[in-house]
């Protein structure tokens, strides 16, 4: 039972086109007994969360969280509509939501059958409206790029729990470290818009790996030296 509860919440984080699934039974090598699964991320297409070619979507968990979240909720993570979000407009179109009332219900339903508790959830749904809100960013500056939308900035420093001015220096210049000294670069405006959506890329891969080993830790099943497996894998095309 929680082995098709973990594969539903993982299908409703991604598309099956963004994303290989790779499920492995676990049996005993010597009597045969299934003992049960484990879960495996298999090229997750991360890119899709920042962008998405004419007649595609983001990650189905993005239009989902607009179905699972009372209004008092979405005001708190500044969650207006889809199409104020950068990164659910697809090329050349705007964005709809793919989301059912069922389906956003079953999500929600399903997180704390699997052990998540509410602080986690409550965080998952923060960290991802701070992704979105990252698409919001604006910068300008030729040769040092400053933030041109504060409220964004905001949004995600509040998402997140992070210091908004420390949050504008980590997306807007580097340091390199040669020969033990420090050296601080500003980035140009288009290289800051290049790093704000590397974060949001590897945000998004961490907290589905996140999912993952916790879907993994709910199902419980310990691999022993005899034991062996059959692998399943699901991938697009």
């Amino acid at each position: 039972m929680h082995c098709c509860v973990c594969r539903y919440i993982i299908h409703q984080c991604m598309f099956l086109s963004c994303v290989g699934k790779y499920t492995s039974m676990i049996y005993d090598g010597r009597t045969g007994t299934i003992k049960g699964a484990q879960l495996n991320q298999y090229l997750l297409e991360k890119s899709r969360v920042v962008h998405q070619a004419e007649g595609e979507q983001s990650f189905h968990v993005f239009y989902l969280m607009f179905s699972c979240l009372s209004d008092s909720e979405k005001s708190t993570l500044s969650l207006t509509t889809i199409q104020d979000f950068p990164y659910l407009q697809p090329e050349n179109g705007l964005a709809t939501s793919i989301a059912t009332a069922v389906e956003a219900e079953s999500l929600r339903d399903s997180l704390p059958h699997l052990g998540f508790t509410a602080t986690e959830i409550n965080d998952l749904w923060a960290v991802l409206a701070g992704i979105l809100h990252l698409g919001r960013l604006g910068f300008e500056g030729d040769e040092q790029a400053t933030v041109t939308t504060q409220d964004a900035l905001a949004a995600v420093s509040s998402c997140l729990k992070i210091d908004s001015e420390m949050l504008q220096l980590a997306l807007t210049r580097t340091i390199n470290v040669i020969r033990g000294e420090e050296t601080e670069r500003f980035y140009k405006a288009h290289e800051a818009k290049t790093c704000t959506d590397a974060t949001a890329k590897e945000m998004y891969k961490r907290l589905f790996a996140w999912i993952i080993r916790h879907c993994n830790k709910t199902l419980g099943t310990s691999v022993q030296a005899s034991d062996r497996e059959i692998g399943i894998l699901d991938i697009f095309g």
